[in-house]
């Protein structure tokens, strides 16, 4: 992917260290937390701000070493959140996580709008066939938002995540 990929309202940049104390704060909220399906040990809500800083800076270098992308998604040069997506082109998949942690900005399109540059940018990649989403088992609204950006549900655990991808279009 770009370095930098500018959409109409959004763009999208190299996650990094420096987001990591907003993402703290967003990823500390129980309910955001419950949203994500997040089970990385204590309550969020029970770590310092500091804790939860390092928490999510460890996290960024997982996500890096296992060769996902992570990028800050950006409106009006303010850091909402992230989209964080993997290739696997040897089995024709890539995945794909959007997480907007400021709610202000929830139902604006810039999830979307994010989402949709992110996936045009992987289906470049002619060995990729498909991207996947998992959907937390409470989190409806996800499951709404995925089902409209023309993802179709295909499986569900035994703890009702869901399992949704969409395939490349046919031309």
């Amino acid at each position: 992917m770009d370095e930098v990929l500018r959409g109409r309202r959004v763009t999208l940049r190299p996650l990094a260290a420096q987001d990591m104390a907003a993402r703290a704060k967003w990823t500390a909220d129980p309910e955001l937390a419950r949203l994500m399906a997040a089970s990385t040990g204590p309550a969020a809500s029970q770590t310092n701000p500091e804790e939860e800083v390092r928490r999510n800076l460890e996290w960024l270098e997982r996500r890096r070493k296992c060769g996902a992308m992570p990028y800050a998604v950006e409106v009006d040069g303010r850091y909402i959140g992230d989209i964080d997506y993997g290739l696997r082109p040897q089995a024709g998949k890539a995945d794909l996580t959007v997480f907007l942690g400021d709610r202000w900005e929830w139902g604006k399109g810039y999830g979307a709008e994010a989402a949709e540059l992110v996936i045009c940018e992987m289906f470049r990649d002619e060995r990729i066939r498909s991207v996947e989403v998992d959907v937390a088992a409470c989190n409806d609204r996800a499951f709404r938002f995925w089902n409209k950006m023309g993802f179709r549900l295909v499986s569900v655990d035994d703890k009702g995540a869901r399992l949704m991808i969409r395939f490349r279009a046919v031309s």
